[in-house]
Parts: structure tokens; C-alpha cells; sequence
């Protein structure tokens, strides 16, 4: 014997449950949008314009060795529920070498998440990345202890380039790879 009280309380219950669970799947299965998957033409604009701003910043040429996009889903795992925190935006992959001292070989992403145009990822790439990658990259060399692989004057130049542009993150990996 149910009560009707206890019954419409096991329906809503019962609502409410089902609710949840495929408010979850369609999360899980679909993700939310953050951006919308850029066009071949979009595509194309950011790899270009990125080549072009780097050899701006940086007075140099620079070589494409790798460029790809993929749209797919994320999993935010910073969420109490990261099975339902699944999110969807594209990623621009790139490895760029630099021609003027080719040790320096550049691989960096940009999402493009809540973006609402190529511009604003542009901008935003400038604000963020562009000024440091350069010299992120020759702090890479000392932290994964490749220093003694790659040729040494280039390596002294990329050092000169850096401090000039007063960018010495990498003399703190530099020092604690003397240390070992």
C-alpha cells in the first residue's frame, strides 16, 4: 500500500532522476559548444597569420614543419562530475622552426575556446603566446637536458637573442642542468 503522498513523491523523484542522468548523456555524448568548428578558410587565415606575426615579433623566417586543427570534445576535469563537464572547441596545433638557428623548433597549441571570431583567437594569440614561444623554446632545450645534443653556436645565439629581449627564463634551467 502506497500512499499518494509517497507515490508522487517516487514519481518526482523518479522525474527528477531521469532528468539528471540524460541532461549528463547528452553532455557526455554531444559536449557543449564553446566555439563553433572553424572553416577550411578560418583555418587557413590562422596558419598564415601566424607565421606572419612570428616573423614580425621576432625579425626572422621562420618554417612550418607541422600545422593541424582539430575540433573535437574535451573533458574539463576541474568539474565535482567530470563525466558531465565534456566541452567542444577546435585546437590549432603548430611546430615552427626558426631558419636563422634551427635548434629553435617552436611547438605550441592555441585553443580556441570562447572565441567568437579568427580575430579575437589572433589577438588573444598575440596578447599570450606570440612575444614568449621563442624563448620558452630554448628553455625547453635545458629542461629536457638537451644542450649538449645541438650545435653549440647556435645554441649561444639563441642564449644572445633572449637576453636581448631581456627573456631569461631559461638560465634557471640552464643553472640547474650545471647542478646534475
Amino acid at each position: 500500500m502506497i500512499t499518494k503522498i509517497s507515490k508522487k513523491f517516487f514519481i518526482l523523484t523518479l522525474l527528477l532522476s531521469i532528468m539528471l542522468l540524460t541532461s549528463c548523456a547528452k553532455s557526455l555524448w554531444l559536449g557543449n559548444k564553446l566555439s563553433d568548428k572553424a572553416t577550411k578558410q578560418q583555418q587557413e587565415q590562422v596558419k598564415q597569420e601566424v607565421m606572419q606575426l612570428l616573423e614580425k615579433e621576432y625579425n626572422q623566417p621562420f618554417k612550418l614543419l607541422n600545422y593541424k586543427y582539430e575540433y573535437k570534445k574535451h573533458y574539463d576535469l576541474g568539474g565535482n562530475c567530470h563525466y558531465c563537464d565534456v566541452v567542444k572547441y577546435g585546437t590549432y596545433y603548430f611546430k615552427i622552426q626558426a631558419l636563422d638557428n634551427p635548434i629553435i623548433v617552436m611547438n605550441f597549441r592555441i585553443d580556441d575556446i570562447n572565441k567568437s571570431s579568427t580575430n579575437e583567437l589572433l589577438e588573444d594569440f598575440k596578447n599570450k603566446k606570440l612575444s614568449t614561444e621563442y624563448c620558452v623554446t630554448l628553455s625547453k632545450i635545458y629542461m629536457y637536458q638537451k644542450q649538449k645534443t645541438v650545435d653549440q653556436s647556435n645554441l649561444e645565439r639563441a642564449k644572445k637573442y633572449c637576453n636581448n629581449r631581456d627573456q631569461n627564463g631559461y638560465k634557471d634551467w640552464e643553472n640547474l642542468s650545471l647542478s646534475t
